[in-house]
């Protein structure tokens, strides 16, 4: 009570010296001054700090480590280590949420964006960078997906229902569209497509004498698999619904195509043992995929392949690939300081970077790409070689 009153006392006071009028005056533009002032610093993420190069970022990121970026249609979304940055186009801030997840990982698609932690017992969705619900679990996370619809898909690991992996879709309003456990295998990745109504599920898995992987498409009218394609002694890394209704799978092996009338898997591209890659899949249905070799060859292959896989064009460069992304019918590939536009034939453009980047992203004819620092931008110019 004593502290209420004398609250009470203060705010008397300060309005008894706000009435005379010069003092009123002044004092409302100092105010007004300082709030502008907070809130450009508390949502620009330090937006005034520039590269030790001088050349200012698009949106820079002191605060906090940066680890993942990814498109959403109002702009761009990027996480740290505590809290997820949206950034429109033009670096201008939209919104900021927190999080202390340990392993955050990002996933965004139409207006929607999907924040889990891996391994930990929660995630997040928010719509056009608005948080529009938090969800906790009792089991852990090891994977989840999101559509522009607005669909999510998770999967717990060793849940109180004893599965192995437990896999869940949800619509957008929360209604449980689909439910499926496996009692031996991980599934370790997931990916819908843009309705929300069928479902890639990689797993992993170990027998007695190898490991295997098995790549399952599901549709949430069926029970059951609709596709169940194992891949022994091979680690599956990714999978693509392509525009066509087929699956685009990679390994470490292999690029493949699979059909889920039960045909396949046929096997597009063979890679040696010594490779690894990157890929991305794109609206327009074109993929990329890139193949770099371990070891002292710095040299990588990127293939830029039409919507049924059936067609390629491959691009070498002298450089290993750090990032890929496909944009439309355009494809970015970023080799430490140095990137190229591609189209499906040839190279349309290149950009010369700031410093090397963590991940690309290919939009409106410009790169973004997330350094240490922050998110840059260039534009793309008309030069078709790399200097």
């Amino acid at each position: 009570m004593t502290q209420q009153t004398h609250t009470k006392q203060k705010q008397t006071g300060v309005a008894s010296f706000l009435s005379k009028p010069l003092v009123k005056v002044i004092g409302l533009a100092v105010f007004i001054v300082l709030i502008i002032v907070a809130v450009t610093v508390v949502l620009s993420g330090q937006n005034s700090d520039a590269s030790a190069n001088g050349s200012a970022y698009l949106y820079p990121i002191s605060t906090q480590n940066v680890l993942d970026m990814c498109a959403f249609d109002d702009g761009l979304a990027v996480v740290g280590n505590h809290s997820v940055f949206y950034v429109d186009d033009g670096g201008n801030t939209i919104d900021i949420l927190s999080h202390d997840y340990a392993q955050p990982v990002l996933r965004a698609a139409g207006r929607y964006t999907l924040l889990f932690d891996r391994g930990g017992t929660r995630l997040q969705i928010a719509r056009s960078a608005k948080l529009r619900r938090e969800i906790e679990f009792e089991a852990a996370v090891t994977s989840a997906d999101i559509c522009p619809a607005g669909a999510y898909a998770y999967v717990l690991n060793a849940d109180l229902k004893n599965f192995q992996s437990h896999l869940f879709i949800f619509s957008a309003n929360d209604d449980k569209l689909f439910e499926w456990g496996s009692s031996s295998d991980y599934i370790t990745q997931l990916f819908l497509n843009s309705k929300g109504n069928r479902l890639i599920a990689v797993c992993f898995g170990v027998d007695s004498t190898s490991h295997y992987s098995r790549v399952l498409s599901f549709d949430i009218n069926k029970q059951d698999p609709v596709l169940d394609i194992p891949f022994q002694d091979e680690t599956v890394f990714g999978a693509y619904f392509l525009s066509s209704g087929k699956i685009a799978v990679y390994s470490d092996k292999g690029l493949y195509l699979l059909d889920e009338s039960g045909n396949g898997p046929e096997q597009i591209r063979s890679f040696e043992s010594d490779v690894m890659g990157h890929a991305a899949g794109g609206d327009s249905g074109l993929c990329a995929f890139s193949v770099k070799r371990f070891g002292n060859e710095q040299n990588s292959t990127v293939s830029v392949f039409s919507n049924n896989l059936k067609k390629s064009s491959d691009f070498s460069f002298d450089m290993p690939v750090t990032a890929l992304d496909v944009y439309g019918s355009k494809t970015a590939v970023v080799m430490g300081q140095k990137a190229a536009v591609l189209s499906r034939t040839k190279i349309i453009g290149t950009v010369n970077l700031k410093e090397s980047c963590i991940r690309c992203i290919l939009k409106n004819n410009r790169l973004y790409t997330l350094t240490p620092g922050g998110v840059r931008c260039d534009g793309i110019s008309g030069k078709t070689t790399l200097d």
